[in-house]
């Protein structure tokens, strides 16, 4: 280190006369430097972490020519203590670049970056590596774990510049970026909010009661239901699934939702199932929906006289399940799903609900996982566990969620959790 200090010196005899009487003045404006100053406009904070005293008021007076806010550290702890602290005092990431020294007593620049990037607070601060020739093994380990970039001593102050300006320019566009997806991470949650404000409130003290569980996935998805009287004697059900994630699904279910709740289908009957299927599926062939399609399970049931006609485009069948745990599908495999590019016709079909069976709709996402053995799930066995869970607890939809969760792996549904629950009295 002090040899290379030395060649320095004799490249630039002019260096240490002048660095010699502004040391002391350098360090006291260091010191002086508070971690809680904001850099202006143009300028970044950096903090250079060197055991070498010399090197540290070298970097401090080009690094202040060029109008950045600098701090100095003579060793690992006392940088790490730095960070710490201005974390603490700014309540944010304090530093905008760190050059960090590889070879220092006690700890050095490879356990210092270990201690940077275990840290959540500080592993997007950037840092350059500072060498000497012969250290080219730790420039490699500390650029594996995640260094910018890195200079050798003697350093060139022209390459010094252009290195530190490419890495603080990185750092201003991957600044940009998290604010960037913060915004649209606030915009998906507010569409979710939105979505999620369409959904029913469950169905109580009525010949049918309706309970439901939506648990949207990481990302905004297309999954709608809902429940309506048509008139007094006729309750319309229904859940979707929109192909994809994101706005343009969202958006497709939000239309489809609002035309079956407004029954806004021209020549349509929304008491049968077969028009509904037939009205959406002419209604958004005719509109682009960037080659979006969805699915739809669809019924009405008449308490007068227990009859429940339904018709499926494409959708998972419905689980009729009886409190002796008896099940079967409701499902009309011949229809496919709405906006396909195809026109064709749906089937409708009509059965007799016995008292206190419970009608489960769902969308893919309830049943397409991986358990934690790493087996894919089967519609079958939900069908098996609908069957045993069928009772009038008003928390039957979470509880359900709960066991397929107890199944899963992973703490996240990849696809929306949509389940509604009908018990028929």
């Amino acid at each position: 280190m002090a040899k290379q200090v030395g060649e320095m010196n004799k490249k630039r005899p002019m260096a240490r006369q002048h660095v010699n009487g502004a040391s002391s003045n350098s360090a006291k404006r260091s010191r002086e430097t508070s971690v809680r100053t904001t850099p202006g406009s143009g300028c970044a904070r950096i903090l250079v972490v060197d055991d070498d005293r010399m090197n540290r008021d070298i970097l401090t007076i080009h690094l202040r020519g060029e109008g950045h806010v600098v701090d100095t550290a003579e060793n690992g702890e006392q940088a790490l203590d730095m960070l710490r602290t201005a974390s603490r005092d700014a309540g944010r990431q304090a530093f905008d670049l760190i050059l960090l020294d590889i070879e220092m007593p006690h700890m050095d620049g490879i356990a210092v970056m270990e201690q940077i990037k275990a840290n959540d607070e500080w592993r997007q601060v950037p840092v350059i590596m500072i060498s000497a020739v012969e250290e080219m093994k730790s420039i490699v380990r500390c650029v594996q774990l995640g260094a910018q970039d890195y200079f050798y001593k003697p350093f060139d102050p022209t390459l010094l510049r252009a290195r530190i300006g490419a890495c603080l320019e990185r750092r201003a566009f991957y600044r940009a970026l998290l604010e960037t997806q913060g915004r649209l991470t606030h915009e998906l949650a507010q569409a979710a909010s939105y979505v999620h404000s369409l959904l029913p409130p469950p169905l109580l003290n009525a010949p049918v009661e309706a309970r439901w569980r939506f648990v949207p996935s990481a990302q905004l998805g297309g999954d709608g239901f809902g429940y309506h009287w048509l008139e007094e004697d006729r309750l319309a059900m229904y859940l979707l699934d929109v192909s994809g994630h994101g706005v343009g699904a969202a958006l497709l279910s939000v239309s489809v939702l609002n035309i079956l709740r407004g029954e806004s289908l021209p020549h349509t009957d929304f008491s049968q199932p077969s028009q509904v299927m037939t009205g959406l599926n002419r209604t958004f062939q005719s509109v682009k929906h960037s080659e979006k399609f969805f699915t739809i399970w669809y019924g009405v049931y008449r308490p007068s006289t227990r009859e429940l006609s339904f018709c499926s485009a494409g959708h998972p069948p419905a689980v009729l399940a009886s409190p002796g745990r008896q099940a079967r599908l409701l499902a009309n495999d011949e229809g496919l799903p709405i906006a396909w590019g195809i026109d064709t016709p749906y089937d409708c079909k009509t059965v007799t609900v016995p008292p206190r069976n419970c009608l489960y709709l769902y969308s893919d996402g309830v049943y397409e996982i991986i358990t934690k053995e790493g087996q894919a799930w089967s519609l079958d066995e939900l069908t098996s566990m609908l069957a045993s869970a069928c009772d009038r607890q008003e928390n039957e939809p979470e509880q359900v969620e709960e066991a397929i969760r107890d199944l899963a792996e992973g703490d996240v549904f990849e696809d929306d959790f949509s389940l509604l629950v009908f018990h028929f009295v």
